[in-house]
């Protein structure tokens, strides 16, 4: 969470190019390891583990 704020204040500062290269450069990053599809999938695990092992708390949440 603390790189994605800094990220954001790095980029606001930066010129138009700079951006730009900015924004290339994390996206190949993202393509070159499939962190979004990590990231995606370890939610989607969580859940099933929630919703499987500790549905009484949910329940009681949701309710």
């Amino acid at each position: 969470m603390m790189a994605a704020i800094l990220l954001i204040l790095v980029a606001s500062f930066l010129t138009d190019t700079a951006r730009l290269s900015l924004a290339n450069r994390l996206e190949n990053v993202e393509v070159d390891f499939g962190i979004t599809n990590f990231i995606l999938v370890a939610f989607v695990i969580y859940w099933l583990v929630r919703l499987l092992f500790f549905s009484s708390i949910l329940y009681r949440l949701v309710m």
